[in-house]
């Protein structure tokens, strides 16, 4: 049988350790981080990442990712990939594809699964063109921040960075452990 994907040419293998999974879950977007990729990605995938693929564990299947940081010079990854499903008994394995000059890969918008209202990646440039935070998912619920040229600021009461978003009292803290939407008096958690 001949190797799934063969115009990419470098692969690397990642296990979800089971116990880590309190239940089994479907459609769940996992994060994986440059803590846990070898460096090799870095020195053999395209300088914008766009030929990173994720596979599941027998490289047949692709699966819906986000490639939301990539930074080769700075060995920076932030990639979020739907795994269609999730195992408390058994470990589950993936496989990341890159090494392919030609590939153009964009990402899923369908990564994060209906539950999830909206997803803020935060990354783009708070004083650009509005709207300057864009929704993930297939909602495209996008914002502007209330002030022009507004700037993430940090508060440690909320325990990271918070923007103010035009389409609602809404305050937004993020980092890369949690995401809270909701009202300084009434907040709740997104998916």
């Amino acid at each position: 049988m001949g190797q799934a994907l063969p115009s990419w040419l470098y692969r690397q293998r990642i296990t979800i350790d089971h116990t880590r999974v309190p239940e089994d879950v479907t459609d769940f977007p996992v994060l994986i981080t440059d803590a846990v990729v070898q460096a090799s990605l870095f020195t053999h995938a395209r300088s914008d990442g766009a030929d990173i693929v994720v596979t599941g564990g027998g490289e047949t299947t692709r699966l819906k990712r986000a490639l939301v940081t990539y930074d080769a010079i700075a060995g920076e990854l932030e990639l979020y990939v739907r795994i269609p499903s999730l195992s408390s008994v058994t470990d589950t394995g993936i496989c990341i594809c890159y090494g392919n000059a030609s590939a153009a890969e964009t990402n899923d918008a369908d990564t994060w699964n209906p539950d999830y209202g909206v997803v803020y990646d935060l990354k783009e440039d708070p004083a650009g063109v509005a709207p300057q935070a864009k929704d993930s998912t297939v909602k495209a619920v996008h914002s502007t921040y209330e002030l022009a040229g507004a700037t993430a600021l940090d508060n440690t009461l909320w325990g990271g960075r918070c923007i103010l978003f035009d389409n609602g009292p809404r305050l937004l803290v993020a980092d890369h452990s949690r995401t809270l939407i909701g009202s300084p008096s009434r907040p709740g958690r997104t998916p």
